[in-house]
Order: structure tokens, then sequence, then C-alpha cells
């Protein structure tokens, strides 16, 4: 019996618009925002455009949730193997795990699908080679070959090549070393491995102005210093969150709230480049401090910590204006907004600071413990010089009192990046108290000051009650008003 009729059949092969709506297996509806019509209409184009002997090559960027990888790697990779099944795809992601997750789908909820044998009955799966890194077809001919970025692709080709986001995050994206790496892979292992004639289609999240499409796109502009006349042409297809006339891109799906209340969240760097598809440079001062509140007090139905930023080495203590050890008392809090949204809110309920050699410091730790009381967690840095005094005070208070080893191999300011969009959002929260100035002073000038011993306090801190495991002490209220554990 067949599912599909006849013109249905030939639509389905000929707009892939039409063969999306013919295998969608979800749940939900299938929606077609204006940004899914034009990217269809674009994938044609470019079919057409390779059956004539070109190699028309894409770039997608659109904000989270908008379709980009259900699109591509999940329908469009199988539609072609389907128009071309004696051809090879190359499919790529930023880990092997996505990988795999959308090789899995592509295979097992399309190509098996008994709407896509009606489609095309000559494109069936081999029985002997289907695994989810390569599956070949009963031809010997066509396959599609998934793999993490930079990891098994040595001696593989494409007729179409895919890249879904090779960045896994903002943090990574902010590291020279990660972007250059990702340039020389993209040179010397991946767009080289096309065949004369083919498909290339890069979809991703921009987090960085300097990353892999902001160097495509300046090699392919005549304007820029790096232009190079031989370098392949790109077609960019750019959706953000908001058309031109001010509405939202896909209302079939989110509402102006979930737009408006996500956009907030992620504040103004991410949101500029998850929602508006446009990475902007980061300026000489990381944190908004004006949106930081003060409070008479701050709430004590939360679980606070206290992390220590250390400094007795010999070179500290010997400048001028020698750093200082400092201990932040903080909590962070969960709640979720109207529309379901995880808020995150800092307490910084006080912070302790003071110049002194080991003997000195480690005094003053164990004394504000002692102030601070059991329930809390302290937390010092362990690299260096420091790891002794980790091993004294977590010895020291064995049976006591958790004691945490903070994670320091990150740069200072990919470590506070996520504590920006909080205080972007006016929910950093001190309690008011003579430290305040001095704290905010040093959170203004963030992170070209003179210190910056208070901010990674406050940021290991942070790191402490983001990972703590106690959330179900709190209450977590989701939208329905209901208590509710995060994890």
């Amino acid at each position: 019996m067949n599912l599909l009729m006849a013109g249905e059949r030939e639509c389905a092969k000929r707009y892939h618009l039409d063969f999306m709506r013919a295998c969608w297996i979800e749940q939900d509806p299938f929606l077609a925002g204006r940004h899914t019509i034009e990217i269809c209409k674009t994938l044609d184009s470019a079919i057409k455009e390779y059956r004539a002997g070109g190699s028309p090559c894409i770039i997608l960027t659109c904000p989270p949730r908008h379709g980009k990888s259900e699109i591509i790697s999940r329908m469009f990779v199988p539609r072609f193997l389907g128009l071309f099944p004696e051809k090879e795809v190359l499919a790529i992601t930023h880990t092997a795990g996505l990988s795999n997750e959308l090789s899995r789908f592509a295979r097992d909820n399309v190509m098996k699908s008994e709407v896509y044998q009606e489609i095309f009955p000559n494109s069936k799966l081999s029985k002997e080679s289907s695994s989810v890194e390569q599956w070949t077809l009963s031809n010997g001919l066509g396959k599609a070959q998934w793999a993490g970025i930079g990891k098994g692709i040595s001696g593989k080709g494409y007729s179409l090549g895919v890249i879904d986001d090779y960045c896994p995050s903002q943090e990574e994206a902010l590291s020279q070393l990660f972007r250059d790496k990702s340039w020389e892979w993209f040179g010397s292992s991946f767009i080289n491995r096309r065949a004369p004639h083919s498909i290339t289609i890069i979809l991703a999240t921009r987090w960085h102005e300097d990353d892999l499409i902001g160097r495509i796109l300046n090699h392919t502009n005549p304007a820029h210093a790096d232009y190079d006349p031989k370098f392949p042409k790109f077609t960019l297809l750019k959706f953000p969150a908001k058309n031109e006339d001010g509405s939202w891109l896909w209302p079939e799906r989110f509402s102006p709230e979930m737009y408006e209340s996500n956009i907030t969240v992620a504040g103004r760097y991410a949101a500029s480049a998850l929602y508006f598809c446009e990475p902007i440079a980061r300026g000489g001062n990381l944190f908004l401090i004006e949106k930081i509140q003060v409070l008479d007090k701050c709430p004590d139905n939360v679980v606070y910590c206290r992390a220590w930023d250390l400094a007795s080495t010999e070179d500290e203590r010997n400048k001028n204006d020698p750093d200082y050890t400092v201990g932040a008392l903080v909590a962070v809090e969960k709640t979720r907004n109207q529309s379901g949204v995880v808020i995150e809110k800092i307490y910084v309920k006080d912070i302790k600071r003071i110049r002194g050699q080991a003997p000195e410091r480690d005094r003053t730790i164990k004394f504000t413990a002692d102030i601070d009381g059991q329930g809390v967690a302290i937390g010092l840095e362990g690299v260096g010089g420091y790891l002794d005094t980790y091993n004294n005070i977590k010895e020291f208070f064995k049976g006591k009192r958790k004691v945490v080893l903070l994670e320091t191999d990150k740069d200072k300011i990919v470590r506070a990046q996520p504590v920006e969009p909080i205080i972007e959002s006016g929910n950093m929260f001190l309690e008011r108290g003579e430290w305040n100035r001095a704290f905010i002073e040093e959170m203004g000038s963030f992170p070209n000051g003179r210190h910056d011993d208070q901010v990674d306090a406050v940021v290991y801190g942070y790191m402490m009650g983001h990972k703590a495991k106690d959330y179900s002490s709190l209450a977590m209220m989701t939208a329905k008003g209901k208590n509710d554990e995060l994890d």
C-alpha cells in the first residue's frame, strides 16, 4: 500500500520542503517558517546547479532550535543520496557524539522509512555496511560518512559535504588556538576533499567574528585584505531572530515572550551571536556594573559557598601594588520564568580580602570558615604552589567541612564569561557592606584593571554554586508554581 500519491512522490523528489513534510515523524506538527522555506529553495537551487556541473557552497546561520540541523543533516543528506545514490556524503560536527546522533536519525528515521523507500526505491541501505559512522547503499557506491571535527576522515571525499556546528561553545570560540586549528583543519582536511562537482554546506552559530565563517567571508570579500579570488565562493543565508520589519522570525513556533526571554537571559554578547547571527567584538570591560543590585540583606534560604582566590607568592608580595587573597561568600539560585527558561541569580553575601604571607592567609581561611558555619563549602585553587594550601586546608577540615578543588585551567575571561549575562540581566545581588565599592570598581575595570582577585573569587563561587549537587534544598519554582529540582 502506497503512503503517498504519485504527485506527492514527485514533489518530494523535486522540492526539499515537500520531502521534509513527507518524511516528518515528529509528534509536533511540521511548521515551516519563512527561513525554512528560503533555505529549502536554496537547497533546490543547489541541486540544479550541481546537476549542471557546478559546485555551490552555502553558509547558513539562524537562531538555536530553528531547525537548521533538521533541514540539512537529518533530511538533506538522505535526500541527496536518494537523488544521487552513487555519490558520497561527508558530514562533520564538533563532536563524535553529535555526529552519531544526527547519523542515527538520518539513517533510521529517514532512510529506512517506508515513505523514503517510496520516494527513492533505488536508494536502499546495505545490510553489510550500516554503522553509525558510515552507512553504505546496497549498490556499493553511495555512502554517508559521519565524524567529529578533525576525526576519522583520512582518505574520505565528498560530493555533498556538511559541517554542522564546528564550535561546541562560546568558550572554545574565545580561544585563538581553537580558531586557528579550525581554520587549518578546514583548509587542509575538509574543503580539499571535494569531488570535481560538489555541494558544500556550513551551518553554525557564529560565536566570534574571527571564526571559521568569518575567515571564509573575509577570503571571499573583495574589500578585505584576506580576499582571494581563487577561494570558493559561498552564498550566505543569515536569518536573525527579528525580521527587518521588527517581527519575529518564526512566530509559528516561538512566542514573542519566548524570544524576548531567551535573548535577555543570554546577555548582549551571546544574544548577538545566537539570535542575531552577528558576533560582536568584546570591549575593554566585560561587565555592565550598573546592573548590579545591592540589597540590605541577601536571602538565607539559598546554599552559600566560600571560594578563595589565593595570593602569596614572592612575586605577588613584592609588587608595588600586590594582589590580595580574596574569599567570596556566594550563592547561586535557579528559578524558571513564565516561559520555562531557567534563570540564575548570584548572591554575594560577603567578601574577605587580605595581603599576607601563607601562614596568615591560611589562618584567615580557617577563621572565616568558622564564622561561615559548617554548611558552607570551601573552594580553593590547587594550581602550582597553592596545591599544598589546598591539601593542608582539606586535611584540617577532614570530616568537618567540604573542601573543593577549583578549576583553574581556563583563561580568566573565559572563566568569567558565564557570569556576564547574569549581571546584564540584573541578577547579581550584593549584600550591603563596606566592601561593595571596591568590588564594583574592580568588576567595572575587568579584565584590564590593576586587580582581578575579587572577580576571580566570585566567579569561582559561581562555578561552585552552578555545579552544586544540593540544589534540592532550594525552592525551585517552575512556571506552574510547583517545586522542581534542576540538574
